[in-house]
């Protein structure tokens, strides 16, 4: 749990290594991050999206894993973050009539939501949210996935809703295709773009044993 830690803190933020502080007080509209595995990245993407939410009531986050088992993980983390502070009000998840998880939910008192989903392209048309795509190198429609969330958060009529894509490196063909051609587009312009590799957090203090991996 994080509440002993953060009843002890001045901000939530000090439980953040410096390159994941940097991640998470970038408030960029477009942020993408290339990082290697077990940096703590959805760690720190857990930790922006309670920290919206808390600070903008009424704020919506759309998280997308690349399977159920993943989606259920990051929206834990989140619900960590937010128990820290006695903030959550609701939680659930929920199922189709076969069993499959559809969901999980997140509710604050403030009207903020958050609402994980594994990727799906039909699971995420007709949402108007922050999103965030998690592990986006390894969602085996990424493709699809992109088209179908792409017209929701660039309409102006639904506000200037963030976007958030991180992942580790899965090649730039098959399912890392879609994740290598946006990290790769220099001339896009438009993201704000955070790269971790495993030496970049050890240097940053992150307690990993380079020799051994």
């Amino acid at each position: 749990s994080l509440k002993p830690q953060v009843s002890s803190l001045s901000s939530p933020l000090d439980l953040l290594l410096p390159y994941q502080r940097d991640y998470v007080t970038d408030d960029a509209r477009w942020k993408i991050w290339l990082a290697s595995r077990q940096v703590g990245k959805s760690f720190a993407a857990a930790a922006e999206v309670a920290l919206d939410c808390l600070m903008r009531p009424g704020t919506v986050w759309l998280l997308v894993s690349a399977g159920q088992r993943q989606s259920q993980e990051l929206c834990a983390k989140v619900k960590q973050w937010l128990a820290a502070f006695d903030l959550v009000i609701a939680s659930e998840g929920i199922e189709d009539a076969q069993g499959d998880f559809l969901k999980a939910e997140i509710t604050l008192k403030n009207g903020s939501r958050i609402i994980a989903v594994p990727a799906n392209p039909d699971t995420v048309r007709g949402y108007s949210a922050n999103v965030l795509l998690d592990e986006f190198a390894f969602h085996n429609d990424a493709t699809e996935l992109w088209s179908a969330i792409l017209p929701s958060i660039t309409n102006p009529l639904r506000g200037a809703l963030k976007v958030r894509v991180l992942s580790t490196p899965n090649g730039q063909g098959g399912a890392g295709a879609m994740f290598y051609r946006l990290w790769s587009d220099e001339d896009a312009g438009l993201w704000s773009r955070h790269r971790t590799t495993i030496h970049d957090a050890a240097a940053g203090g992150l307690a990993v044993d380079i020799p051994t991996l």
